[in-house]
Formats: structure tokens, sequence, C-alpha cells
């Protein structure tokens, strides 16, 4: 089966992830091929993409010492490994598209190759991040390089919410006074004077002295007033969080894709006014 090129890129990180992408997309690792003439180790290429590598620009460190005289002086390495035309065309590329490619391969760009109408339907879409060209894989279809791409974009909107403060609630004690008029019965002694003849009276032996006093203590209940504090009640103060709906607005921009030919549309060929913009276009 024909083998066509499918992609040329700069770096190893662009080819990876082509393969990946094509891979992706249906296509079969067996059907792949890289090829590229840069003197390095292509270990990253193959332990990322498990596709056959092809390296043309392999310095052949196996070699002996003489094989690598040999080779020098008889140009059977640049026969075989450098010249990318016959490189191309050895790997079932057709002539035509080995010239198109061939200064890709000179330059040491990343070549990759598949066989045509392998795993790719007809209407796949495969962003292949190719550098220069990325020709569409068809059924048994011919390869165009002259293929480019136009990327549509729209303004989405980005809606991001911050906390702020909008107030505070501040909760002061103050103090009052208020005038307290109680009630308090209190105990006082009264003394009493009251004098009773004895009738049974008795003899007495002590005599008669100077004078003498008797002394009653009187005793009454005074009041004394003391403050202390008591807990008669709490403020408790608590915030829920209640949901409320804002609506915001704005203006976004987006990108439409005429295709016109010679100051014709291409999607309106007779001028009717009609749009027929498909719907990533809408």
């Amino acid at each position: 089966m024909a083998k066509h090129i499918i992609g040329t890129y700069n770096t190893e990180i662009e080819a990876i992830a082509a393969v990946k992408d094509f891979k992706a997309n249906g296509m079969l690792a067996e059907d792949l091929t890289v090829l590229t003439n840069r003197k390095t180790n292509t270990e990253s290429l193959e332990n990322n993409t498990n596709v056959n590598v092809e390296n043309g620009g392999t310095t052949g460190d196996d070699d002996s010492f003489w094989e690598s005289v040999k080779k020098l002086f008889s140009g059977e390495d640049d026969a075989t490994n450098n010249h990318p035309h016959e490189q191309l065309t050895n790997l079932g590329i057709s002539s035509s598209e080995a010239n198109t490619y061939k200064d890709d391969l000179a330059a040491d760009k990343i070549i990759l190759i598949s066989e045509s109408g392998m795993g790719v339907g007809a209407d796949a879409d495969l962003d292949t991040n190719a550098i220069g060209t990325a020709p569409f894989i068809g059924s048994g279809s011919e390869l165009d390089p002259e293929i480019e791409k136009v990327k549509r974009r729209e303004e989405e909107l980005q809606i991001n919410k911050n906390k702020v403060q909008t107030g505070e609630v501040q909760v002061d004690k103050t103090v009052s006074e208020e005038f307290k008029d109680v009630e308090v019965p209190v105990e006082k002694d009264e003394v009493h004077v009251e004098r009773r003849p004895v009738l049974d009276y008795e003899e007495s032996t002590r005599p008669i002295e100077d004078d003498e006093s008797i002394r009653v203590p009187i005793v009454e209940e005074e009041i004394e007033v003391k403050k202390k504090p008591v807990v008669k009640e709490e403020v408790v103060i608590d915030k829920s969080k209640n949901l409320d709906t804002e609506h915001v607005a704005d203006t976004v921009k987006k990108e439409h894709v005429d295709v016109t030919e010679n100051g014709i549309d291409v999607e309106d060929p007779l001028g009717k006014g009609v749009n027929k913009r498909n719907d990533l276009n809408k």
C-alpha cells in the first residue's frame, strides 16, 4: 500500500504530540513511521510514540574504525543514509512527493509518514500541530500539501466572586442608674420597768451596802447595704447566610469566518444573502 507524508515538525515535542493526535483519531501505531536525519538520540521519540523511527543521521557508533573509514572514502554512508530523496522513496514515498519534502528532511526536520487509508476516515478532523504542512488523510485520496487551518475564537464570560465587607454590627453595653426603695424589717430591744410587791419574801442575810446599779444591754438590728453584680440575661449574636441572585450582563466578541474567492462568497455564490456558516461559526 502506498505511503504518504502527513506532517513535518521542527521539534520532537511537536512530533510526539502529532503522533498521539493521529492515534487518538483511530490510526494504528504500526501504520506510522517517523523519519529524521538528526544526529541525536531518538529514544525519546520511540519511547513516547511506540512507532517505527528511522534515523538516517546516525553516525554508526557500532561500526569499527576501519568500517567507518571505508564508508567515508567510498561514499556509502552518504548514499544510503543522507540523501533525502532516496530516503523517502526507499520508504515507499512517491518521487513527486519526495521532491516536495526532501528539503525539509535535509533541514533536519522530523517527517511523519503513514500508509494512506489506514485508520482515519474521510471526515476525520486531525490537529497535528504540524510546522509547514499537515495534509489531510483520506481513504485512498491524494494528499494536499497546501492545506491551512484557521482557528475561530470567541469570548466567554468568566465570573468570579470576591468577598467584600459591606457593613458591621457593633454591640455595646452602657451603665444606667436606677433608684431602689426597699423596706426591710429590723428587730430591736425595748426596756420595760415594772415594780411588783413581794408577798412571800424571805429574809436576806446580805447586808445593805452602797448604791448598786444593774446594766441590761439593749440590742437592735442595723441595716448594712452591699451591692453585687448578678447575671440577669444574655444576648446571643450569630450570622446566617442567605442566597441571593444578581444579574450580570456584558458584551462578548465572536469571530466569524467568511470564505470568498475572487470576490464571490463561496458559501453564498448566488448572492441571495444566505449565510451558511457551519455550527461552529454561529
